[in-house]
């Protein structure tokens, strides 16, 4: 199915979702060096905010010092800084979201909010990247040059399938699932298409 995102009133921000980069041997500031520049020049010609949405792990009073390091004047006007939980009403203000390896891709997906995945730098080999573009979760950029191509990305986003994201379960079967019974042959295929 096809889904044309349209920006709106409502929809007022870009959301760069960070992570504890240090954790696996990254280097945040120069993640941020990449990516926090030419998404705030999309907020500034697109009347947007730059809003720059912690991990948990992450110290707010830091992320900001470091993110407004290399940020121009300007660029950091339109800079928020968010800690604390996910919350459904900053999915809703979302143009559309960055990360490099973030889960909030699925949460973005869910809501059906695009969201673009920085691979070239991409360290963790967690595998979390290739499962979000697989199953349409998120869309790869290559290169900090193609953040500025966002805007005609959009215009060709194509809504993931939500049933490869999740599926009810009845109270029973999560309760079997909880207590350690051996997987059956149904979840076994799941499994085996997700990493197939």
């Amino acid at each position: 199915q096809q889904f044309r995102r349209r920006p709106s009133v409502q929809r007022d921000a870009i959301i760069f979702f960070s992570e504890p980069y240090e954790a696996f041997g990254g280097r945040a500031r120069s993640f941020y060096r990449e990516i926090l520049p030419p998404l705030a020049e999309l907020a500034r010609q697109h009347g947007k905010k730059l809003i720059l949405k912690l991990h948990p792990y992450e110290s707010r009073r830091e992320r900001r010092r470091m993110a407004e390091g290399v940020l121009s004047s300007t660029q950091r006007g339109l800079l928020r800084v968010l800690d604390g939980p996910l919350q459904q009403n900053l999915l809703n203000r979302a143009w559309f979201g960055v990360t490099i390896t973030s889960t909030a891709a699925v949460d973005c997906a869910l809501s059906d909010i695009p969201i673009f995945l920085c691979r070239w730098l991409d360290f963790t080999y967690s595998g979390y990247s290739d499962q979000f573009m697989k199953f349409g979760a998120a869309q790869k950029l290559s290169a900090a040059e193609e953040i500025r191509d966002i805007p005609h990305l959009l215009a060709s986003y194509s809504r993931p399938n939500l049933s490869d994201f999740s599926e009810p379960v009845e109270r029973d079967r999560l309760r079997e699932l909880l207590s350690g019974t051996a997987i059956s042959g149904v979840e076994t295929g799941k499994v085996e298409r997700l990493w197939a």
